[in-house]
């Protein structure tokens, strides 16, 4: 008889330190009974040095407060950054109901939850220059046109259609590595020169529309403009090539829809381009 309980204690040791998720064994009363190389590891712990002691205590000290029975996250501050901690226990109980032991479970979802923030952060962005999709534009102008209906600042929200000129000579010229290269460098540029709480977005090949909140007066609509036409002539260092790149724009204040606003700052660029390009037009 103890040779078989020396076995199967043997087992269970081998099993709790192969285990690739994490695990721990706490009695009743909470405390740490055993833990695996996994856990610890995963929890920041020396395994030695927690046997015995009380788990909630434990638990507090490296991932915060947990209450919970049911299966909940944790996050846990590191130098390196954050580790995602999956928690699941379960208890086992005697004849009577009463809890002899609980089993912790601890699975790392680091991986998996910083692939799904990569998902939806390219769910709402363009996958080439990092600004913000057409979708997502649209529905974040969408969103500040219902909020200053009926408001009492009137067309505080202003739109600036810009159209990258001759993209295709560019392309033929250098080849669509370079082209792809001066977009993202455009793209960066106009992030750079707005506001704080003004969005850029991509909404087609060459085509990036603004979107500014708080434009109180048409010089101010033609001061920005003007900023942004200013910083995408300066020359761009591309892959061994000095390129010189320019922007039409077409902007107007915004009121009604999403798309009424986009058409009238559409038609304001068409002219922009039709006048010989690189010049900013605003819409009357």
């Amino acid at each position: 008889a103890y040779e078989e309980l020396a076995l199967t204690q043997q087992r269970f040791r081998l099993a709790m330190d192969a285990a690739p998720q994490g695990m721990a064994l706490t009695d009743g009363a909470g405390v740490v009974v055993d833990i695996n190389p996994a856990a610890a590891q995963l929890l920041g712990l020396t395994a030695t040095k927690v046997v015995g002691q009380d788990f909630a205590d434990v638990l507090m000290s490296q991932l915060g407060h947990c209450e919970s029975v049911d299966r909940h996250e944790h996050i846990r501050q590191t130098e390196g950054g954050q580790i995602w901690v999956d928690h699941v226990t379960s208890s086992l109980c005697d004849d009577d109901g009463d809890v002899i032991y609980v089993i912790h479970q601890f699975v790392d979802e680091t991986s998996d939850r910083m692939w799904q923030q990569e998902l939806e952060h390219w769910a709402s962005h363009d996958v080439l220059t990092g600004v913000a999709n057409r979708r997502s534009l649209i529905d974040h102008l969408t969103r500040l046109l219902r909020a200053v209906e009926g408001a009492a600042r009137n067309e505080t929200v202003a739109v600036l259609f810009c159209d990258v000129d001759n993209l295709k000579a560019l392309n033929d010229t250098y080849g669509h590595s370079v082209g792809d290269a001066v977009l993202t460098i455009i793209a960066d540029r106009l992030a750079r020169s707005l506001r704080r709480g003004d969005r850029v977005g991509r909404i087609g090949g060459d085509e990036f529309v603004v979107v500014l909140d708080g434009v109180e007066a048409g010089d101010e609509l033609a001061r920005v403009a003007e900023k942004l036409r200013l910083a995408i002539s300066e020359p761009m260092a591309v892959m061994d090539h000095l390129v010189t790149a320019t922007i039409s724009i077409g902007a107007t204040f915004a009121s009604g829809d999403a798309d009424a606003a986009l058409a009238v700052a559409d038609a304001a660029l068409y002219r922009a381009k039709a006048e010989g390009r690189n010049r900013v037009v605003i819409a009357e």
